[in-house]
């Protein structure tokens, strides 16, 4: 389970998690249809509907829409959970979660190769990259639907960011820069 933006540290208790499918919110396809995600649990899958033919739902064509296109689709189906009011969202994704832990895990280790976060949003909505085999576990059907379900689990959740007081002033830089002018023979 990883962190993919620092949410205020807190502790979120729920009963149940909902599943919105792909967590797309488009007028051609919405896996929010009719469904309250209103201070709850949500889980997503990555990628993006596609209809018999191959052809993407919502592009109409064979090239993904925002909605699949690596962190843009991330960001966009974490966008919508939080404008709906989702408290946590839940991304299965193993390809994302083996590129970005082993760099969160160095950056754990080397204090001096920290991130930098100009501030923390009180209402900042909680969003985890989990594993396939964890998101399974908790939809069991998960790599073959897509259908909107709710499921009740006991979850408890407690996040602390850390953060570390900087200082800083206003810095100015000069760069050298020299020019080489070269000149050519012209011939006619």
């Amino acid at each position: 389970m990883l962190s993919l933006n620092t949410p205020p540290s807190g502790k979120v208790s729920a009963n149940e998690i909902v599943y919105v499918g792909y967590g797309i919110d488009h007028e051609k396809y919405s896996d929010y249809t009719n469904l309250d995600v209103e201070g709850k649990v949500v889980i997503a899958k990555p990628g993006e509907p596609q209809n018999e033919d191959g052809t993407f739902i919502i592009s109409g064509t064979e090239e993904k829409s925002k909605w699949g296109e690596g962190r843009q689709g991330r960001r966009s189906k974490s966008e919508v959970a939080k404008d709906k009011g989702a408290k946590v969202f839940l991304f299965a994704d193993d390809d994302v979660l083996n590129y970005y832990a082993p760099r969160h895990l160095k950056r754990q280790q080397d204090d001096d190769n920290l991130g930098l976060t100009l501030e923390i949003d009180p209402n900042e909505m909680y969003f985890f990259v989990i594993s396939e085999k964890l998101g399974k576990a908790i939809v069991s059907n998960i790599e073959e639907s897509t259908t909107p379900q709710t499921i009740q689990a006991n979850i408890e959740l407690n996040y602390e960011t850390k953060t570390l007081p900087m200082l800083s002033e206003n810095v100015a830089a000069y760069i050298a820069v020299s020019y080489t002018h070269l000149r050519a023979h012209e011939t006619y």
